[in-house]
């Protein structure tokens, strides 16, 4: 086989995170695009979610999984062109629940406790329709209700951790519920979510040390994005600390966003 791929768990970085290492070799092209799909416990398998554009320089690359399930073994496969490997498999610790942002690592934030999901939704989907001097209707469905929908109330413990939370729902985009525990009236774990109108409750005495946010929420599938690049300052100018040298690696000012190399 002549792609291989490694996943190291960094259970201690903020947030929690999998780190994957990439090497192929020929006839793999040095430079390929990378297709990543995590399989989860129950057989699933889903599109790991990276950088546009993220690709093998010289054979290699280092990437992250933000999004893998906590405290559930998982394994990985990497798709570069027709060549193929897949990695051993893993587990991701951690006693905290988090609010995982879909493109932004930076946004996502911990929670101190779930408190509560409320009760589930399952809406119908059929229309009614009342011929004329019909006594009775006659209703036409899709064929499948929609999937749950309820309210969960977590509790943070700090007005920071508040703003945190506000801060990762801020744009109304879904968002990955990826928590410590199963609780069992939910039976969900991990799930991407659809969050509605946020409320944050106020505190029912000064003393009160906690803080209560109500997220209404609807379970959805994965959304179809990409991550935004993670660019540290070492690791941009170690490609180079002038435009003449930065312009001989980047073919484009996209293409340096992305670390997508053309040398």
């Amino acid at each position: 086989m002549s792609v291989t791929i490694v996943a190291t768990v960094e259970a201690t970085n903020m947030p929690p995170r999998v780190r994957l290492h990439i090497e192929s070799t020929a006839p793999t092209p040095a430079a390929a695009t990378i297709n990543l799909r995590r399989t989860h416990a129950d057989g699933s398998a889903l599109r790991v979610i990276l950088p546009r554009g993220s690709q093998t320089v010289g054979g290699q690359a280092d990437v992250y999984d933000y999004h893998a399930p906590i405290n559930e073994t998982v394994s990985y496969t990497v798709q570069l062109g027709s060549d193929s490997g897949s990695s051993q498999q893993v587990t991701l610790p951690a006693s905290v629940s988090w609010l995982m942002h879909p493109v932004n690592p930076a946004r996502s934030t911990p929670i101190d406790a779930v408190m509560s999901f409320g009760d589930r939704t399952f809406a119908s989907t059929a229309a009614g329709h009342r011929p004329f001097g019909a006594r009775r209707a006659i209703f036409i469905d899709e064929g499948v209700r929609r999937d749950a929908t309820g309210d969960v109330v977590v509790r943070v413990d700090s007005r920071q951790q508040e703003l945190d939370v506000l801060s990762c729902l801020s744009d109304s985009g879904p968002i990955l519920l990826n928590l410590a525990k199963k609780p069992g009236w939910w039976d969900v774990a991990y799930a991407w979510v659809q969050p509605g109108d946020v409320s944050a409750a106020a505190r029912p005495t000064l003393d009160y040390p906690y803080r209560h946010i109500t997220i209404p929420i609807e379970i959805i599938d994965q959304p179809a994005v990409a991550a935004m690049a993670q660019w540290t300052y070492g690791a941009a100018t170690a490609t180079g600390r002038t435009y003449a040298q930065r312009s001989a690696t980047y073919a484009s000012y996209a293409d340096a966003t992305t670390d997508t190399r053309s040398a």
